[in-house]
């Protein structure tokens, strides 16, 4: 069959079109997209490349601030120990009572629970965390995994996990004291040792004594995970009594190892009883 000029025309119009066509929607189009996109990105690289280059030419003085600002950390952390048993808290209060003997007696102590200190979360980071979930094609929320995790419970596993961890160790005790010896109780508290609080503090007037009584809640602290190792508080010596409390002599036959003092003194009871016959008779 042959075709006419005119259908012939036709023809290759309508496959030019949809040549066009086929070419718009697959190569030209998806071309189109995908440079709007790299557009895009390359504008963002851009801004990322000229952040980057700001701070290479500002990097020494950067290095400075990091040498300084780590400087302030480990000053922070020197005034933390490393651990706070019972005998630190005790001794603490001993010395302290020592110090001012004239004008502070402790007179009890009390040790609550040893608790973590765990920052507290803002409401704008509360809101960020609620606001990380998926949907998945079910359409199931599920929440995102949170970058933060929750702080173990127990020293022991914390002392496996990297990063600092922050101790409370709240003690109250119970005291007399002088005016003078209050104010000095205080100064005492911040003068020596580590980083310490008073998170309450009472006192009343004792009319038979003329002096204060009250009691103090003190928060002590110390941080796990440093590099600082325990130092244990100094102790001093116990007196322990004398060798013999009874006096006993020591060796031979138990029913003559009476000493002199002991001869003496029963001769001087045989001497008293003699006396008290002959003034009877």
């Amino acid at each position: 069959m042959k075709m006419s000029k005119k259908d012939q025309n036709l023809l290759l119009f309508l496959v030019g079109a949809l040549v066009i066509v086929v070419v718009w929607f697959f190569v030209v189009s998806p071309m189109r997209q995908k440079t709007e996109s790299l557009r895009m990105e390359n504008s963002s690289l851009k801004g990322t490349a000229e952040l980057y280059q700001s701070i290479n030419m500002n990097k020494d003085e950067y290095e400075k601030s990091i040498l300084v600002l780590e400087d302030k950390r480990d000053n922070i952390l020197d005034d933390y120990p490393s651990n706070m048993l019972t005998t630190d808290k005790i001794m603490y209060l001993t010395n302290l009572e020592n110090f001012y003997v004239e004008d502070v007696a402790v007179a009890g102590m009390a040790f609550d629970v040893v608790e973590e200190v765990v920052p507290e979360v803002s409401e704008e980071e509360q809101a960020n965390q609620a606001a990380q979930t998926t949907t998945d094609e079910e359409g199931n929320v599920t929440e995102a995994a949170s970058t933060t995790e929750a702080a173990p419970t127990t020293e022991e596993e914390n002392a496996e996990n990297q990063g600092l961890h922050l101790y409370k160790v709240p003690v109250n005790y119970n005291f007399r004291a002088t005016y003078t010896g209050s104010k000095d109780m205080i100064e005492y508290l911040f003068d020596n040792g580590y980083r310490k609080s008073i998170r309450n503090m009472n006192l009343a007037y004792d009319t038979e004594t003329g002096q204060l009584a009250g009691d103090m809640d003190v928060d002590f602290y110390y941080i796990l995970g440093t590099d600082k190792l325990y130092d244990p508080i100094s102790i001093p010596p116990v007196r322990k009594g004398v060798p013999n409390v009874f006096h006993t002599v020591e060796g031979g036959d138990i029913n003559s190892s009476l000493s002199a003092e002991d001869a003496a003194d029963a001769e001087d009871e045989a001497d008293a009883e003699d006396t008290e016959e002959e003034s009877e008779e």
